[in-house]
C-alpha cells in the first residue's frame, strides 16, 4: 500500500478476508500513506490485520521477497496493465508469473469502461474482481477477452478511516452558511471524458445558482482535492466571482488533507459528475444530484444541470430514495465483501 487509493480499493477486502480466517494477509504500508494519512494504519491496527511498515527502498525492492514467499497478490493496479516497467515489484509479478487478484477503484475506470490513454491492453491478473458486470469485456482497446477473468462482486471501496480531526474547524467555517452543498468534479484530471465545454456550462449553472442563493456555500472539490492548471480558470473564476463559493484544497485551508467522506459528512448534498464519487456519497447516504449524466444506470437520480434544477434538488425530501436503483444495482454491504472474499478464497484454493 503506496498510497490511499491503494488502501481505499483494497484495505475493506483485505480486513474481510482477515476476519474470515481463510487467507493470511500482509500489507506493506508504504512511507507516503502514512505521512499522508496516519489514519490509515490506525484502521490496518484496530482491525488487527497483519502488516509491516516500510521505506520506499522497502516497497519498491525488499518487498520482492514478499513476493516471492506469497501465494499470490493483490492489487487495484495490475501490474501489466496499469504498472510500470521501471517498478521492480510490477517486473517480478509479471517474470515470476506471479497469481495475481485486480481489484476495480473507479466506477469509470480507463482500460475497464473506456480507453483512455490505453491500446491493445492485456491484464497481467487471472481473477478481477469487478463491481459490475462490464459495457463490453471484449471492446477494441482490449488485447484479451476479460470474460473468463472477470467475477462481479458490487461495491468494495468502503471508508474504513474513522472520525477526522479536522471535522470541528470545518463545521465552524461552514456555520455561516444555511446550507451546504459539496460539488465534485474531474475536469482536466480525465479531459477525454469531461471536455472544457462541460467546465464551461458546469461554472455558468453554478455561478447562476450562487447569486441567487447567497444562503447556500458551494464547496467545489477536484479530483482527490487536488488541483490542476486545466482546470484553474474554472475554480478561480467561481471562487473569485462569490463569496459563497469555498475551495476543498488538499494542501491548505479548513479542508487540508480531508477526504471526500470527510467533506460529505459536513454538507447537505453532492452534485458530481458521473464519477466513483456518485458511490461514495450513495453508501455513505448523502443526497446526490448529477451533472451531464448520459449513464442509463443513473437515469434516477435528479438532475443538477442548471440552477433551478440544483434549487429543485437541495429542496428535495425525497433525494436519498432516488438512489435506491444505483445502491441495487452496486450490492449492499457488507454481502458485496464477503462475496469478493469467497472468490479470492476460491482463486487460491484452485492454484
Amino acid at each position: 500500500m503506496p498510497h490511499s487509493p491503494a488502501f481505499d480499493s483494497c484495505f475493506a477486502l483485505l480486513e474481510r478476508l482477515h476476519q474470515r480466517g481463510r487467507v493470511a494477509p500482509l500489507i506493506l504500508l508504504g512511507p507516503r500513506l502514512r505521512q499522508v494519512e496516519p489514519r490509515a494504519e490506525a484502521a490496518i491496527r484496530r482491525a488487527g490485520v497483519p502488516y509491516r511498515r516500510v521505506s520506499v527502498l522497502g516497497l519498491e525492492v525488499m518487498a520482492l521477497r514478499d513476493i516471492a514467499r506469497a501465494d499470490a497478490v493483490l492489487t487495484h493496479a495490475d501490474p501489466l496493465a496499469y504498472g510500470k516497467r521501471s517498478r521492480l515489484r510490477d517486473a517480478a509479478v509479471r517474470r515470476w508469473r506471479k497469481p495475481t487478484v485486480f481489484v476495480q477503484h473507479g466506477m469509470i475506470q480507463a482500460g475497464l469502461h473506456y480507453a483512455g490513454v490505453y491500446e491493445d491492453l492485456r491484464f497481467h491478473s487471472d481473477r478481477m474482481l469487478l463491481w459490475a458486470p462490464l459495457p463490453d469485456p471484449n471492446a477494441p482497446f482490449l488485447a484479451e477477452t476479460l470474460e473468463r477473468k472477470q467475477r462481479i462482486t458490487g461495491f468494495l471501496k468502503v471508508d474504513r478511516l474513522g472520525p477526522w480531526a479536522g471535522a470541528a474547524r470545518l463545521r465552524a467555517a461552514f456555520r455561516p452558511w444555511r446550507k451546504r452543498l459539496l460539488v465534485c468534479h474531474n475536469f482536466a484530471f480525465e479531459p477525454r471524458l469531461f471536455p472544457v465545454a462541460g467546465q464551461k456550462r458546469m461554472a455558468q449553472a453554478l455561478s447562476d445558482f450562487a447569486a441567487r442563493r447567497p444562503d447556500v456555500l458551494l464547496v467545489l472539490r477536484g479530483h482527490r482535492g487536488r488541483s490542476h492548471a486545466g482546470n484553474r480558470d474554472f475554480v478561480g473564476w467561481l471562487s473569485d466571482r462569490h463569496a459563497n463559493v469555498m475551495v476543498s484544497d488538499r494542501h491548505s485551508g479548513p479542508m487540508r488533507m480531508a477526504t471526500v467522506h470527510d467533506v460529505m459528512a459536513e454538507v447537505d448534498g453532492v452534485i458530481t459528475h458521473p464519477s466513483t464519487v456518485v458511490l461514495d456519497a450513495v453508501y455513505a447516504n448523502c443526497p446526490l444530484g448529477v451533472f451531464d449524466c448520459r449513464d442509463p444506470a443513473l437515469a434516477g437520480l435528479p438532475r443538477t444541470e442548471t440552477a433551478d434544477e440544483i434549487e429543485a434538488f437541495l429542496e428535495m425530501p425525497d433525494a436519498r430514495a432516488r438512489a435506491a436503483p444505483v445502491r441495487a444495482a452496486y450490492g449492499a454491504l457488507p454481502d458485496t465483501l464477503d462475496r469478493a472474499a469467497s472468490e479470492v478464497e476460491a482463486y487460491l484454493e484452485g492454484l
